[in-house]
């Protein structure tokens, strides 16, 4: 019964938040369609691959975690995690805002990922796998989507997006256990890291992307996480302040 009243509370100070903060979210939407658009409709520059360069004829062997299964580790687990934390602990923090936090430090390292994506128009490492590569005809014989997502090696869209997440909820998890410092507590909050680690590492073993793509990306998504949850750390936690319960508690 207390689990049923926490979570209809929280539900609708979720959805007071929410249409408070609607210009915000739109914004935040309108930057996940840009990076949408750069995706689908912009394509990288020709660059030209010269067969006899062999750090771009590793063989395409499929990939070890799957687009699909990233969404799933960097925003469905996120979110889970930060649904049953306001049912564990309510008025600890404003979950519509963590939920914007997040969504904002995703969309924007996307956008900027796309962008550098198509400008730099980089060679994977298996290039003339994946886009197999005709050498009678000098030219890729692949499917549309292979022969252009072959140039787009740099940076590492995996690296970006999972460490944007992951940095997130490191420091997230820093913040709403602020005292938890025993070496379990730490563990805990760098599982998030070791997702992304995983999942960017994974790139480098697939033969998906040069080593430098993974630290270009590492470096976008940590950077960008990390800005925007220091900017917005503060209304986030309530801790030091009360708030109106909607359903006429405080």
């Amino acid at each position: 019964m207390k689990l049923f009243k926490s979570f209809t509370s929280e539900l609708t100070y979720f959805w007071k938040s929410f249409v408070d903060n609607l210009p915000e979210w739109f914004a935040t939407i309108c930057l996940g369609l840009c990076s949408v658009i750069i995706a689908l409709m912009i394509e990288p520059k020709q660059r030209i691959a010269f067969f006899e360069n062999f750090t771009e004829r590793y063989p395409y062997n499929g990939e070890t975690i799957g687009i699909p299964i990233v969404a799933i580790l960097i925003i469905g687990l996120p979110c889970a995690v930060l649904g049953v934390l306001t049912l564990v602990y309510p008025r600890k923090m404003e979950l519509c805002l963590a939920g914007l936090s997040l969504a904002q430090s995703l969309c924007l390292t996307l956008l900027i990922t796309e962008a550098l994506k198509v400008t730099v128009a980089r060679p994977r490492p298996n290039f003339f796998s994946y886009c197999n590569f005709d050498q009678t005809l000098q030219k890729c014989t692949g499917s549309s989507s292979h022969k252009r997502d072959a140039r787009l090696s740099f940076p590492s869209g995996h690296a970006s997006n999972s460490f944007a997440s992951g940095t997130w909820m490191t420091l997230f998890l820093s913040n709403f256990f602020a005292k938890g410092d025993e070496i379990w507590w730490i563990l805990i909050k760098l599982i998030p890291i070791a997702i992304a680690t995983f999942i960017a590492a994974s790139r480098i073993t697939d033969y998906m992307h040069h080593v430098s793509d993974v630290v270009g990306g590492t470096i976008i998504g940590i950077g960008v996480s990390s800005i925007i949850f220091n900017a917005q750390a503060s209304r986030i936690f309530m801790m030091s302040k009360k708030r109106e319960d909607p359903l006429g508690q405080l």
